[in-house]
């Protein structure tokens, strides 16, 4: 009569079927292990927080000018700027670049019937130091109505929400930049 295998053997036998006692101690190690109330060597941990876009010494949140105030429709539009945060560990901080960078167009207007758009800047037109550039496409520009227009910025961080990029100067109201499109 043969000898009945406990379900630890099972288990080994499907694991390794050619010499499953080499695998055997360690399930019926696993096995004791779980039955037991069992707590896991403590390890050293890193906790990071995510500042907000520009909150933070070092950090900026720029919207940098326009190239133009005018642009011709269908023309591409490029904006630049900077956007950083603060990446702490609870003793150093590191200055990181925005995850996420977007632009709006014509986004809360009360005084038109534009319609908006979104335009967001990819991972590889943000450098590492924060500073980004990308363009508002001629798809986008040639479905714009002639007259102005107006166009912001928003950056976040990890755990973060939309920030609107600081705009001042040339053409800028409350961080919103103007500019016009012609025929």
């Amino acid at each position: 009569m043969p000898i009945i295998r406990t379900a630890q053997e099972d288990k080994a036998l499907k694991i390794k079927p050619r010499n499953y006692s080499s695998v055997l101690s360690l399930i019926n190690f696993l096995t004791k292990r779980k039955m037991i109330d069992y707590v896991p060597k403590a390890v050293n941990r890193l906790n990071y927080t995510a500042g907000s876009v520009g909150t933070g010494a070092g950090t900026t949140k720029t919207f940098n000018t326009l190239a133009s105030v005018t642009y011709a429709k269908g023309a591409a539009i490029t904006i630049t700027g900077t956007a950083t945060y603060l990446l702490s560990d609870g003793t150093n901080n590191t200055v990181i670049p925005a995850i996420k960078v977007i632009a709006q167009i014509d986004v809360a207007r009360t005084t038109s019937t534009y319609p908006a758009y979104q335009v967001e800047a990819t991972a590889t037109q943000i450098a590492s130091n924060g500073t980004f550039s990308f363009t508002i496409p001629a798809e986008i520009t040639s479905k714009l109505a002639v007259g102005l227009h107006s166009v912001y910025i928003n950056a976040t961080s990890p755990d973060n929400a939309m920030v609107v990029l600081t705009a001042s100067g040339q053409n800028a109201t409350n961080n919103v930049r103007t500019f016009a499109i012609t025929a």
